[in-house]
This record gives structure tokens, sequence and C-alpha cells, in this order.
């Protein structure tokens, strides 16, 4: 028997008569409508690792007036803490780690999250973009937007050295390696935080294709 693998899986829910919208200029005027009533409102972008942040930003701030943007990564441990917070999970092994419990609150500085989350509250009026893999972790928000891929388009962006591992700069290395990190540390916090989050999110946000979310 013939067996294919379905790359691009899809889920038709039934009964859900919500609304979609497709391209950043149609999200951000969405965006602007719920927002537009308010003197301040906070959008906060919760990104599973690999999300183009940057992609987001520049489609969003084109149609949507942003009063300040806060980078959620900002706030992590420097890297001789996360490199001494994974070693042993990694192993020397090319492809076998060990799984790992961490949550992606253990990677950030409670400090710094309380540094930033003040920052935020000084700002008295305007939309404010908080984005970020752990952006949901820097406080409370208005409007709470979950933006996700799927794990086959994560291994693409591995590949094509486009992106490397969450908070590395290791783009060029060997693309086993990278599988690794993701599958045994980063896609395990992330997955743990996208639980909480998820049913909570007023909006899922697909970024699986370039400059073209839903």
């Amino acid at each position: 028997m013939n067996v294919r693998y379905d790359k691009e899986p899809t889920v038709d829910i039934k009964g859900w008569d919500q609304t979609a919208w497709s391209g950043y200029e149609n999200i951000a005027k969405q965006l602007h409508i719920k927002t537009k009533e308010s003197k301040r409102c906070v959008i906060s972008i919760e990104c599973y690792p690999a999300v183009r942040i940057g992609e987001i930003v520049t489609g969003l701030s084109s149609c949507l007036s942003l009063a300040r943007i806060f980078y959620s990564e900002q706030a992590v441990k420097d890297a001789a803490k996360i490199h001494t917070l994974l070693e042993r999970y990694l192993t020397e092994d090319r492809v076998f780690g060990y799984m790992a419990p961490f949550k992606i609150q253990d990677f950030y500085e409670e400090e710094r999250l309380e540094s930033m989350r003040k920052e935020i509250s000084a700002q008295e009026e305007g939309v404010i973009l908080i984005i970020g893999t752990g952006a949901s972790l820097v406080g409370e928000a208005d409007v709470l937007i979950y933006a996700d891929m799927a794990r086959w388009e994560i291994q693409q962006r591995y590949r094509s050295q486009e992106f490397g591992n969450w908070l590395t700069n290791n783009q060029s290395e060997d693309v086993l390696l990278k599988y690794k990190r993701g599958f045994f540390i980063e896609w395990r916090a992330a997955d743990r935080l996208k639980r909480i989050v998820l049913p909570n999110a007023d909006y899922y946000l697909d970024t699986n294709m370039k400059n073209n979310p839903k």
C-alpha cells in the first residue's frame, strides 16, 4: 500500500462561524477596530520559536499606529546562564538528547521582565505592542494573539539557514543539531506555554507562509 505523508494537513472545524482575515493590511484593520475606542491598548503577540517577528512588526506597523514596541527577548537571561541551564540536556551526540523540563519562564530574568513592565505602565496612551517568544509573560494584554506555525516549516527555516535555534546565533550549524535543540528543549518549553496561552487568546495567527499571515 502506497501511503503518502501530508505535509500540509487541514482540519475542518464544523459549527465555527467566526471570521478570518488574511494579509497584514486586513489583520491590522481588524486590530484597529478592536483598539480604536481605547486611549491606551496593549497588544501582546506570543510567538512560537522561529516565527518571523520582524515581518509581523513591519506588516502591522504599515497600517496600525504603534506608540511603542517591546521585544520580550530583551528580558532573557545572559547567554552563559542559558548555556549552563541547557548543557546536560543537549549532550554531545549529534542527534540524541534528553527531554528537558523547562518552561519559557526559565529563560527569562524576572528583574528584566519587571523593568519592562514598568516601562509599559509608564506609557499612558496609544497602542503598545509586546512581541516575541515569551511576550505573554511580560504582563496583562488587552488583546492577546498567538502566532504559530507548523514544525515542518520550522525545519525548512533551519535548513535554509534563515533561522537558528531560539536565543542563539547558530544559523549555519549542522541542521541535525538545530533540530535536536528544537525537539528536546525549545519546542517542549514553547508547547507548555502554548497550552496556557492559546485558550485565552483573542486571535490565532497562522504564520507559515512568508508575508501571507492568516
